[in-house]
């Protein structure tokens, strides 16, 4: 059967990317016997968006940051081929892609990564696969920052509409669980990030060559960050100052003694094995820290405020049981005493053994996969 994910894999975006890339290394591995594809889809209007955005950093910042951007978003697309893509569809009718993705594929595979957030792809939008004519499920789904309860009758009767044709809906975090049940009080399963079970079955021969070419001693481990909020890099410095050098990844911080800026996204992926600890509020930097072997503090930015729980508290209270590596608040002198205690402690039999657990429901989600490819393959032997 030729089976289609449909997910972010354009996105300019690391660990979109690499959860892509690591949910088709392993349905490969599962379904032998199956084509395993990447629907090739975007919509238009995201793409003039994300050429506007280039241009407004263009005319703010000047040439230099924006053809460092656009070097970046290059390498992103030089390695889809690292990705088996089905044809392109660039349009922004959704029910047109819709219909063209049924006459190419026989089962699609929504996710993983925050499929079910509206605010980039307003609703209705196709990754809702809003249809009954091409049998499909949802594997770590999510609902990520949507506030959803708030939203207007005719888009709440789309989204109950939607997940109801789901064959399974597999879901990423208990609040996305919420969401479904919220709409549609269907039955959700966890599904583990697709980055949980990915094999570095890959090599990075340029990346060593990077780090020297930068100045930094890759004999010695440092610290790696990677933060969307950069005050939080002053604290690490006074913190780590004397005794590791501070190496800054994808955002540029002041506080930093190294910048990687050209890293693609499979050397990315590796980064976090040279590091001591990974301090971040990037969720797949976060996981990927964790498949390197490295412990991370990892810090929540939803800016839920209580209303709703974040992805990354459900990731390390409740699935992977490393409260440690979680921290929520603003507190300097709390946020110091994580990282010194973190240092200087030894958590590789407690990561391996979490990433092992939370990866067997994986395996769950293939045994129910198998069924519904089953039943699917009889009823076109009968038809």
């Amino acid at each position: 059967m030729r089976i289609g994910i449909l997910t972010y894999h354009r996105a300019y975006n690391y660990g979109a990317f690499m959860q892509t890339y690591a949910l088709v290394q392993q349905l490969k591995k599962q379904f032998t016997g199956d084509i395993i594809e990447v629907i090739d889809f975007s919509y238009r209007y995201n793409i003039i968006n994300h050429r506007k955005k280039n241009l407004k950093m263009l005319f703010r910042f000047g040439p230099v940051p924006f053809l460092h951007e656009r070097k970046i978003q290059r390498s992103f697309t030089k390695w889809l081929n690292k990705i088996p893509l089905g044809e392109r569809i660039i349009t922004d009718d959704t029910n047109l892609a819709i219909k063209k993705i049924c006459s190419v594929y026989d089962f699609v595979i929504v996710g993983s990564d925050a499929v079910f957030n509206w605010t980039i792809n307003p609703l209705p939008n196709i990754y809702f696969f809003n249809t009954s004519d091409c049998p499909h499920v949802s594997y770590a789904a999510s609902a990520h920052l949507n506030r959803y309860k708030t939203i207007p009758d005719r888009e709440r009767f789309f989204v109950k509409e939607a997940l109801n044709k789901f064959l399974y809906i597999g879901v990423r975090d208990k609040e996305t669980e919420n969401f479904v049940n919220y709409f549609d009080g269907a039955l959700c399963n966890h599904n583990c990030d697709p980055t949980v079970r990915l094999e570095f079955d890959y090599g990075t021969p340029e990346l060593e060559k990077k780090l020297i070419k930068k100045g930094i001693d890759v004999t010695k481990p440092f610290i790696c960050v990677m933060l969307k909020r950069e005050d939080y890099g002053k604290w690490i410095k006074e913190v780590f100052k004397n005794k590791y050098c501070i190496v800054a990844v994808r955002k540029r911080n002041r506080y930093s003694d190294y910048f990687l800026d050209e890293l693609d996204p499979f050397e990315w992926s590796r980064i976090f094995s040279y590091a001591k600890i990974t301090i971040t509020d990037f969720f797949h930097g976060s996981l990927l820290s964790l498949k390197n072997g490295t412990p991370v503090l990892s810090i929540d930015s939803s800016n839920y405020n209580g209303e709703y729980e974040s992805k990354a508290k459900d990731l390390f209270l409740t699935r992977l049981r490393i409260p440690e590596f979680y921290f929520e608040g603003i507190s300097e002198v709390e946020f110091k005493n994580r990282c010194v205690s973190i240092e200087a402690g030894d958590y590789r039999e407690r990561i391996n053994y979490a990433l092992e657990r939370e990866g067997l429901s994986f395996d769950r989600f293939c045994d129910e996969l198998r069924k519904l490819l089953s039943c699917l393959q009889k009823v076109k032997e009968t038809t």
